[in-house]
């Protein structure tokens, strides 16, 4: 039913708008076939065969995510990014099963619909009095959220539960479960979207809601200048070589100026090159990051945060790591 909902406003905007929502149908065909094979299955042993597992579920989250990356400049940016904002809580199924289990779920998942609201308020404040359509869309999409969430809440409470007596899950790699009613289930590809990193840091197990705590006005750096002055966050940016480009005149070559700022929970860093000395100091359990446009930079995050959203994928952090990708 919320999905439905969320497909038809979308195509009544049309568009963009239109195009990412069927990525959001894809993610869902692709975590039911996910979920269908955990029944089946006994629990992969090796974070690769986990990997494989969910790559139908990868791409499409990479495919929701390039939309938003892609259309910066869209007069629908907000409503992409409210999407892409929220896709993170089809991570879901990636959580190791701890003691602590259901605080740290269902506190996960409502952080993502938290950021994914936050856009779609914007989406609302701008079309209110404009196109009520906007409005019910964004809502719309909250409503498809909170169903993931009470849905994990009603039978997943504790994590995704393999079947101790099923078959090898190596066996279900790029085919159909039985028993799932998706159209298509996209097969493994050699691209460089490599996820395993990724979940081994998921898997590890840690509550990253354990730390949560109360800020007053007095620590929250957006309040005060002063505090955010002595920040920093970094990334080095390795991309794939292809054929050199052509270089542009200087007359067409803009050069976006950097951008480091903290907003409703969430640092933004962007369009910084060649600088190692990127840190950011001041973090909660509750604060994001968002890179975007970095070249050959370090972004070092000193503390806890609840996670990175760098391009295409949505990374677990830990206390005093720097990242470099």
């Amino acid at each position: 039913g919320p999905l439905n909902n969320f497909i038809e406003l979308s195509k009544s905007i049309g568009g963009i708008v239109q195009d990412q929502s069927h990525s959001v149908e894809d993610i869902l065909k692709a975590q039911r076939d996910f979920i269908h094979i955990s029944t089946q299955s006994t629990k992969p042993k090796t974070p690769e065969t986990l990997v494989e597992l969910l790559r139908p579920t990868q791409q499409a989250i990479e495919k929701v995510c390039a939309y938003t990356e892609n259309n910066r400049i869209s007069p629908f940016f907000n409503h992409l990014i409210t999407v892409s904002e929220g896709i993170g809580v089809f991570g879901w199924v990636t959580l190791e099963e701890t003691a602590e289990m259901e605080e740290k779920l269902l506190s996960t998942v409502k952080g993502y619909i938290e950021s994914s609201q936050y856009y779609a308020n914007r989406v609302i404040m701008e079309f209110k009095d404009k196109d009520r359509s906007h409005v019910d869309w964004a809502n719309s999409y909250i409503l498809l959220l909170t169903g993931v969430h009470q849905y994990i809440t009603k039978f997943h409470t504790h994590g995704l539960v393999w079947n101790p007596k099923g078959a090898k899950p190596e066996t279900f790699i790029g085919k159909k479960p039985v028993g799932s009613k998706s159209t298509s289930v996209p097969t493994p590809s050699s691209g460089p979207a490599d996820m395993s990193a990724v979940f081994k840091e998921i898997n590890r197990g840690e509550d990253i809601t354990s730390a949560l705590r109360k800020v007053d006005k007095s620590q929250m750096t957006h309040k005060n200048p002063n505090l955010r002055a002595g920040s920093t966050v970094s990334f080095t940016g390795a991309q794939k070589k292809g054929p050199a480009a052509p270089p542009k005149p200087a007359s067409l070559s803009l050069k976006k100026p950097p951008k480091k700022e903290f907003d409703n929970n969430k640092w933004i860093i962007e369009n910084f090159e060649n600088d190692n000395n990127i840190v950011i100091e001041e973090t909660a359990i509750n604060h994001s990051i968002y890179i975007f446009g970095c070249k050959n930079s370090t972004i070092s995050v000193k503390g806890k945060i609840k996670a990175v959203t760098l391009g295409k994928f949505i990374i677990s952090v830990k206390r005093d790591r720097k990242f470099c990708f």
